[in-house]
């Protein structure tokens, strides 16, 4: 199952501002939260690096995975301390 919406984004409501969650996000105790299914723990085993565009759901055998997709900055390669080698071979 893939979940393309998620996070929490503060919206106005009826001269409200309060979040409003997508089909899937997370919250402070490591708890992936899903629309219409409830909420599930999860062992992150790194860091999220980046701002979560979608998560998939997959089982392999007995177990559950989670698989995060992020978006995030690279930073860009400086030119003048890369090195470049030439080799000949005859």
């Amino acid at each position: 199952m893939t979940f393309t919406q998620f996070g929490v984004e503060k919206r106005k409501v009826k001269n409200n501002v309060r979040d409003v969650r997508y089909a899937a996000s997370l919250d402070e105790n490591n708890h992936l939260l899903f629309s219409k299914l409830g909420a599930v723990y999860v062992n992150f085993h790194r860091p999220l690096e980046g701002k979560v565009k979608q998560v998939t759901i997959k089982r392999q055998g007995h177990r559950w995975f989670a698989i995060f997709s992020v978006e995030r900055l690279f930073r860009s390669i400086n030119r003048r301390r890369s090195t470049s080698f030439v080799i000949n071979t005859f």
